[in-house]
């Protein structure tokens, strides 16, 4: 998808090449750029995440990592400070990106946490999310502690 929008770009800016104002080309060239850096930034975002959840021991072939990842994509990169409630903030975008119910959503990150959370030693998780006790992390809490 990236390399598709990016083609679409460099015909668009060569479209303007043939058919604009140099002031006005200049103006898009820039913006261009800037479009370029966004999805370069958006791709160091998400290998961070990819690398924590990885840390984390979460299976990536359960549709609920992959969900998680998007979850936290999209609260870094819409720089959403306060997570007052995950289902009508954030798990309604993204249900309408894949299609399915928000229900669903939240089941399976749940269902990848809890395999994770399986998985992973205690005092890993224990340290990595600052808890006093061995106990399953919290959605929110596994989201704010990869973006802060």
């Amino acid at each position: 998808m990236l390399i598709f929008l990016l083609f679409q770009l460099v015909y668009f800016f060569l479209y303007l090449l043939h058919h604009l104002r140099l002031a006005l080309l200049y103006y898009y060239f820039l913006l261009f750029l800037k479009v370029i850096s966004h999805c370069c930034n958006n791709h160091l975002i998400i290998e961070k995440i990819i690398k924590e959840l990885l840390f984390l021991g979460y299976d990536f072939s359960f549709k609920g990592t992959k969900y998680l990842i998007e979850v936290i994509e999209y609260i870094a990169v819409n720089s959403m400070q306060e997570l007052y409630n995950l289902e009508s903030q954030v798990y309604s975008e993204i249900s309408l990106t894949y299609k399915v119910s928000i229900h669903s959503i939240k089941c399976n990150i749940y269902r990848a946490t809890t395999e994770m959370y399986y998985r992973c030693e205690a005092e890993k998780l224990k340290q990595y999310f600052h808890l006093d006790k061995d106990e399953k992390p919290k959605t929110k809490t596994i989201i704010n502690t990869i973006i802060y």
